[in-house]
């Protein structure tokens, strides 16, 4: 998922600098990637775009930006770092690897610079089509979401409806309105999970699994690593779109140094399924290319 916006940017930590010239106009336009001791796929999306644009890495704690400069984050204290920046009021920004509401009161409030972002959030109606193939006969579904993200909660009780598939909200506070909502709503299919930190964190997550399991009742989550934890399964952007996103800016910005017509669309899908977990729920899941298949039919 992607947002396109303007405000204010910021720099620190470490930035790689990669540098890239428009045949048509003899234009050196440099790459900044804002990246600190690193995470398996931060690296990946790094390696893979340097293998288009030589790569050089920096300390960019105080670095002066140019006019020639684009500035990227991999992380949410990547993007932390650049968005406290003063210096940085006009260069653009990508930032990739973040969740939606965790950098939506940041993006709010600095509208200075024009800034591209990758979410990781799975697509609301990618989930509720991997729920519909996971369960055939119309599953019923229940989302748990807290106050901050009932705009999201809203987006895919919409897509429910395009899809005709039943889907209840549940709004709480913290881990113990989640746990009574799991509860309470007993004559349900599976559960969705969306990036809330309020709710969904190292800490309250391995109750909230405990506690579905124990009633039989599946979890969709919304990361690989959630699903590797417990939770059944789940789509997410795949890497190779973080990839695609950046490079497609990235080649915008080199050819035409300016904010119009920018390639913002479209993603390829990644799926992950716990396959222990389900035979321990007694459901026979197809392979994951049938799973992908159905989905993406799903979404044309």
């Amino acid at each position: 998922m992607f947002l396109r916006r303007l405000f204010t940017v910021i720099a620190g930590g470490v930035l790689l600098f990669l540098s890239a010239v428009s045949s048509a106009e003899e234009r050196v336009v440099d790459v900044v990637f804002c990246d600190g001791p690193g995470r398996a796929a931060r690296q990946a999306v790094i390696s893979s775009i340097s293998e288009r644009y030589p790569a050089t890495f920096v300390d960019c704690e105080s670095v002066l930006p140019t006019q020639s400069q684009v500035f990227v984050a991999l992380s949410y204290s990547d993007a932390t770092s650049l968005l406290s920046n003063k210096y940085l009021v006009s260069s653009p920004i990508i930032i990739s690897n973040v969740y939606r509401a965790s950098v939506s009161d940041m993006l709010a409030a600095n509208e200075k610079v024009d800034i591209y972002t990758f979410f990781n959030d799975p697509d609301p109606r990618a989930q509720l089509l991997l729920s519909k193939a996971v369960f055939p006969a119309r599953p019923r579904l229940l989302l748990i979401h807290s106050y901050s993200t009932h705009s999201i909660a809203v987006e895919y009780q919409h897509s429910a409806s395009q899809l005709g598939l039943e889907l209840q909200l549940a709004t709480v506070k913290d881990e113990k309105g989640v746990l009574k909502a799991i509860q309470d709503y007993r004559d349900i299919d599976a559960i969705l999970l969306i990036p809330d930190k309020n709710l969904y964190n190292k800490m309250t997550l391995p109750n909230i699994i405990r506690s579905s399991y124990h009633l039989n009742v599946p979890l969709i989550g919304f990361s690989p690593a959630l699903v590797q934890s417990g939770v059944l399964g789940t789509t997410f952007p795949s890497h190779q779109a973080r990839v695609d996103f950046v490079s497609a800016v990235v080649d915008h910005y080199i050819e035409n140094h300016d904010d119009s017509n920018t390639p913002l669309d479209g993603h390829s899908l990644g799926l992950s399924i716990n396959r222990r977990v389900a035979r321990s729920l007694g459901l026979d899941i197809a392979t994951d290319g049938v799973l992908i298949s159905s989905i993406q039919e799903g979404e044309e």
